[in-house]
């Protein structure tokens, strides 16, 4: 939590690797039954929802830090206006960078084979990274990549037709270099 005097900001999970950052009401301080101590959440948050619980200084910094989202940040725009109760997102969306981070994740050699790619072959207009890491699968024994696990058991059963539209692809983007 972020407590920056006027306002109390827990940032939650919104999507894997995207935070919001919300406005809460805290109740007194509380004694829990092992001598931990603990703030009620009154309001801003429902139950279950995911947050950060390490590492929000980070979160809130990187925020303040990128001048796009400095803009947006709850208070942090110069307007004077009273602070929506939710900001979305924490930092602005760049599809880009956020495909970078995913296929950082992959190997050497699988990041060349998905950049030769780009395009899930199933979901052919969802760019391979911007679901998170891609899959690679084995289809006739050619390593395919897809945009989330629900396009593997597709891309096996339509194989003939998945190494088609990958070769596509892959003869695309090399003819874009």
């Amino acid at each position: 939590m972020i407590d920056t005097g006027r306002q109390k900001i827990v940032y939650r999970q919104a999507l894997p690797g995207e935070f919001e950052g919300v406005l809460v009401q805290l109740g007194p301080r509380m004694l829990g039954s092992d001598g931990g101590t603990f703030y009620p959440v009154l309001s801003g948050l429902e139950a279950g929802e995911r947050i950060v619980t390490s590492g929000s200084f980070l979160v809130d910094a990187e925020t303040r830090l990128n001048p796009a989202a400095g803009s947006i940040y709850i208070g942090g725009s110069s307007s004077g206006a009273t602070p929506s109760k939710t900001v979305r997102p924490s930092t602005p969306e760049d599809t880009d960078a956020k495909i970078d981070l995913a296929l950082a994740q992959l190997s050497p050699e699988d990041r060349k084979l998905a950049r030769s790619q780009s395009f899930c072959p199933v979901l052919a207009d969802s760019r391979l990274g911007s679901m998170g890491v891609p899959i690679k699968v084995m289809v006739k024994n050619q390593p395919v990549f897809v945009c989330c696990n629900g396009c593997s058991k597709n891309a096996a059963k339509n194989a003939d037709a998945t190494l088609k539209k990958v070769a596509e692809f892959r003869a695309k983007g090399s003819r874009a270099k």
